[in-house]
């Protein structure tokens, strides 16, 4: 069989357009006597798509991670390390209004006094993620 993988893949190109009526098996049949090892070339396609696929899904998932990290603490700022009463101070601001109509809803019905400062700066958090990092 020949290993020519660019002559197999003309070859296959070929045969696909010029003989779209054949059944699969006909058109393996064809290949492997024109000399292609379709199964050895169609493994080298199924590596060649699934590393092409991995390759485009990780780059996405490090945009998208990129586009999270620049988004946050646009809102409030960097809330890591600021104590409940900064914090405290920050949600009043947003209750208030003073970070716009979204923020300010999405705070109307809490009560910051009952949470913990974890759960406060989750809460915080959460606001600027719902709020699009604005």
């Amino acid at each position: 069989m020949s290993t020519d993988y660019q002559k197999a893949a003309q070859s296959l190109e070929k045969a696909l357009l010029e003989d779209s009526n054949l059944s699969a098996a006909e058109l393996r049949k064809k290949l492997s006597d024109e000399g292609v090892d379709v199964n050895k070339f169609l493994k080298r396609f199924d590596d060649a798509f699934r590393r092409g696929l991995q390759a485009r899904l990780k780059r996405e998932a490090q945009q998208a991670k990129a586009r999270a990290v620049a988004a946050r603490g646009s809102l409030f700022g960097n809330l890591v390390g600021k104590s409940f009463d900064e914090m405290l101070a920050l949600f009043r601001a947003a209750t208030a209004g003073q970070y716009g109509g979204e923020a300010m809803a999405r705070c109307r019905n809490k009560s910051a006094e009952a949470m913990t400062e974890d759960e406060l700066r989750s809460w915080l958090e959460d606001i600027e993620k719902l709020n699009g990092g604005k």
